[in-house]
């Protein structure tokens, strides 16, 4: 019998699903409705499970991103190509993230739109003034149109770099949690930890860079928990500030999707002018990159036996008339057998007896051949002495008196290391001893005297309210507790004087309520309690003041889901709109599901079909 029903239910929920998709087109999908979605296989964001296509189909950019805009072209300098994603932090991903991007692996992965935790959000194109310096997702999606999420968002920007100048550039990057800023790939300047906005230089970090040489930056940022922030800024070799030139961003667009620029060459990525002939190597045919080619004697570009050689190898008469001969024999100087002496003179007698050289020179005391003796001079002036400038520049060939470094490396220096281990100059400043006589510590005494005392935090400052006193001033309880107070009786002990007593009901949610009672008589009267609200189930008309039980669910309809008073299909269209909810569900009709839509909830609509409320 129960199966028969199940099997009738069934049969009557195809048929209403059947009815609804036939009545229901493509304009009649709404955000999140679980019947429309992307229909082409071909996407990269098909939905097997949708019974419509809403247009919301994407497909994989040239970089393989899904719904990507492909590889950035600027259009004008001061352009930067953003790209924004969706980091889930403890979501109950197949991979999640720690709060902060710690390291740049992980910072990798967060921008990273293959990673399964990852997901792109927007991308474009916009200009660098803003991109380079916000401090709020607003100023980002009122510029260029998008609607970032306050947390658990990543970012890449990237662009070209053309120096104005050659020499040492330094580049800065602020952000609130983990952020970088690389160079062709090399991390100039980085953070990853969860701190706020710090001030321009507290990441910074330089690098060389050659003017007119274009080079890809890229600056990366990631917030997990609001205060979002970044700003880029640089200052070239002739800078003092930190500034932003813009003319030296995005004056050459990207040629691959990995951010790389076309070489010198017109390669992209390439190794630039590293052939023999710069962007190629030397032609088949020819010898150099000129192109020249082999003469007969197998020289590059020459032309031939030269004039007046005798032969390929370049060999000429020898000086006594042969051709590739010997000339004149090894150890002659002619033709004739003479010799060159020491002098250089063909047949000569040398250096005379006496002298060092050929010009007429003697040796000085250095032993230099023609010298001044400078060259063996010390600092005192004396040839071959022993006399050496100390670190403190005094000239003297006695070692013991050589100055030392004082405490601050400084030789000569007058710097001390005082009791605390401060090293300086300045006597002024010295550590003293605190209370407790610890050099340099900081017990100190309170304002009661005592070193590392409490201080006035008893009753009184320094000391307790006296024994027998209720207070500071030596004043005592009277009959009814009060300090200082003047009731000298109260024998029913009810904490009012008993000269002051007044009889009468003193609670003021009741009927006969005295506000001048200060003593309860104990004949309060509630019979004029109940529901004063004429929609509830228990209103009661008699009622004068309103006892907060007022209850409307005995009267109610709760498989009215749409409160139009009659149960339709339109309610039974709301319910499986939300079939299979688990928890929190906001159409369960009845507590059987612990907060759930599911089988117990459609019967009990089923039930009161077509019935008014």
């Amino acid at each position: 019998m129960l199966l028969n029903q199940i099997a009738q239910i069934l049969s009557l929920i195809l048929f209403l699903i059947l009815q609804i998709s036939m009545s229901m087109a493509q304009d009649d999908c709404v955000d999140d409705s679980p019947l429309c979605g992307c229909m082409d296989i071909e996407a990269c964001n098909y939905d097997p499970s949708a019974l419509f296509n809403d247009d919301s189909c994407e497909y994989p950019d040239e970089c393989g991103v899904c719904g990507g805009n492909g590889i950035p072209e600027f259009s004008e300098p001061g352009m930067v190509a953003y790209s924004f994603y969706r980091t889930h932090f403890g979501s109950g991903n197949t991979s999640q993230y720690p709060n902060y991007a710690s390291s740049e692996s992980d910072l990798d992965e967060m921008t990273n739109p293959f990673h399964p935790a990852t997901s792109l959000l927007f991308e474009g194109i916009g200009e660098a003034s803003i991109l380079f310096d916000w401090t709020s997702f607003n100023t980002l999606n009122s510029a260029f149109g998008i609607d970032l999420p306050g947390s658990y968002v990543s970012w890449k920007f990237t662009t070209t770099f053309t120096p104005s100048e050659t020499g040492v550039y330094f580049f800065t990057i602020e952000g609130d949690d983990g952020r970088d800023l690389t160079i062709d790939g090399d991390n100039i300047a980085s953070s990853y930890a969860g701190e706020a906005v710090e001030g321009l230089g507290n990441t910074a970090g330089s690098i060389e860079l050659t003017e007119g040489v274009t080079v890809t930056l890229r600056a990366r940022g990631q917030e997990w928990l609001g205060y979002e922030a970044m700003r880029v800024f640089w200052k070239r070799p002739s800078d003092t500030n930190w500034q932003q030139d813009f003319s030296e961003i995005g004056s050459e667009s990207f040629c691959d999707c990995d951010g790389n620029i076309p070489d010198e060459c017109g390669v992209c990525n390439g190794p630039g002018s590293v052939y023999e002939c710069g962007c190629s190597d030397i032609p088949d045919g020819e010898c150099d990159c000129n192109g020249n080619v082999l003469d007969e004697c197998g020289s590059c570009g020459g032309s031939g036996i030269p004039k007046g050689d005798c032969d390929c190898d370049g060999n000429v008469l020898d000086e006594c008339g042969t051709c590739d001969g010997l000339g004149i024999p090894a150890g002659d100087c002619d033709c004739d057998g003479n010799v060159i002496d020491e002098c250089g003179s063909c047949g000569g007698s040398g250096i005379p007896e006496g002298e060092c050289d050929c010009d007429g020179n003697v040796l000085d005391e250095c032993g230099i051949c023609g010298g001044d003796n400078a060259s063996c001079t010390d600092c005192a002036g004396v040839p071959n002495g022993d006399s050496i400038v100390d670190n403190c520049g005094t000239c003297d060939n006695d070692p013991s008196n050589d100055c030392t470094q004082d405490c601050a490396g400084v030789f000569g220096g007058d710097s001390v290391n005082d009791e605390c281990g401060t090293c300086d100059n300045d006597p002024s400043n010295d550590c003293i001893q605190d209370c407790s006589g610890v050099w340099g510590g900081n017990d100190v005494l309170d304002e009661c005297g005592i070193c590392k005392g409490p201080g006035a935090v008893y009753a009184c400052g320094c000391d307790p309210i006296p024994q027998e006193d209720c207070d500071c001033d030596g004043n005592i309880l009277d009959a009814i507790g009060e300090c200082g107070g003047a009731c000298e009786l109260d024998e029913n002990d009810n904490g009012v004087c008993d000269t002051l007593e007044i009889y009468g009901c003193m609670d003021d949610s009741s009927c006969n309520y005295n506000p001048l009672a200060n003593y309860e008589s104990g004949d309060c009267d509630y019979t004029c309690h109940g529901c004063l609200d004429e929609d509830a189930c228990n209103f009661d008309s008699y009622a004068t003041i309103d006892d907060g039980l007022c209850e409307y669910e005995s009267c109610a309809c709760p498989a009215d889901l749409n409160n139009d008073g009659i149960i339709s299909v339109a309610d039974i269209l709301i319910l499986l709109a939300e079939f299979g909810c688990s928890e929190n569900c906001e159409n369960d009709i009845t507590s059987e599901g612990m907060g759930a839509v599911n089988i117990i909830d459609l019967l009990v609509i089923l039930s009161v079909f077509n019935t008014e409320c």
